[in-house]
């Protein structure tokens, strides 16, 4: 990811999930695969990443920004509803950052 090839930052990423089962170093791996496929606008990819992620790790401490960046990516595609669902998921993350993109997501999907 350093170097900026985010594509194969992302299918490192994937295997190491894949080697890791269900273990931390797993769900690490999954963060980082759905952030290096963002990364490199791969949006479909991306989102069906963050969907896993979100699946296998609905208790994660990254559970809310991920779910901002899935928002994100739903608005992107028109998909408000769903995109409202995940801003709203995020609403009351531990992290500030987090909860102000929330913020703005909900406020631009609510947006005519």
């Amino acid at each position: 990811m350093r170097d900026g090839d985010h594509l194969a930052a992302a299918q490192a990423m994937a295997r190491a999930a894949q080697l890791a089962g269900h273990t931390t170093l797993a769900e690490d791996a999954r963060y980082w695969n759905a952030v290096a496929l963002g990364r490199a606008h791969r949006d479909g990819d991306a989102r069906a990443a963050m969907e896993h992620f979100l699946a296998q790790h609905p208790g994660s401490p990254r559970a809310g920004e991920v779910s901002v960046m899935l928002g994100w990516l739903l608005v992107d595609a028109h998909e408000l509803a769903a995109a409202e669902s995940r801003f709203r998921a995020a609403a009351q993350d531990a992290r500030p950052a987090v909860r102000d993109s929330a913020r703005a997501g909900l406020a631009a999907v609510a947006k005519p």
